[in-house]
């Protein structure tokens, strides 16, 4: 599916919670993780830049912007897992800012999708210097 510019919003149901996401542009996933002190927001001066080259997906944690706040227990990492799953997403570039860092390299569903995409880390960093 082609996104356009202009990032679509919605909430993806993922192990019984909500979670608000944006998602924009075309070609390889890139998903941003915020830190633990900010929610998706904190990406603002990045998405669009990084839309331009791939398919951007920046999402609230739970507990955190405009997803739900939480009634059990849960884990970060099965979230971010789940909302790929949810977008069909096999594998992905994973970006997280400090907290947001510890979730991309969390339990075994996320270092799975880490392994398939860390030798592509990279070619990211150069691709996001050039998109400035």
């Amino acid at each position: 599916m082609s996104r356009g510019p202009t990032p679509e919003t919605g909430v993806a149901t993922v192990g019984g919670g909500n979670l608000y996401y944006r998602d924009a542009g075309s070609g390889e996933p890139l998903v941003l993780v915020h830190a633990g002190i900010a929610d998706n927001r904190m990406w603002d001066a990045q998405f669009e830049a990084l839309a331009r080259h791939y398919r951007v997906v920046a999402y609230d944690l739970r507990g955190y912007g405009r997803s739900d706040t939480p009634t059990a227990p849960f884990y970060h990492y099965r979230d971010l897992a789940s909302l790929l799953e949810s977008f069909d997403i096999e594998s992905a570039h994973l970006v997280g800012a400090s907290a947001g860092g510890a979730v991309v390299r969390g339990g075994p569903s996320v270092r799975a999708i880490f392994r398939r995409v860390a030798g592509s880390l990279a070619g990211l960093r150069s691709r996001i210097h050039s998109a400035r």
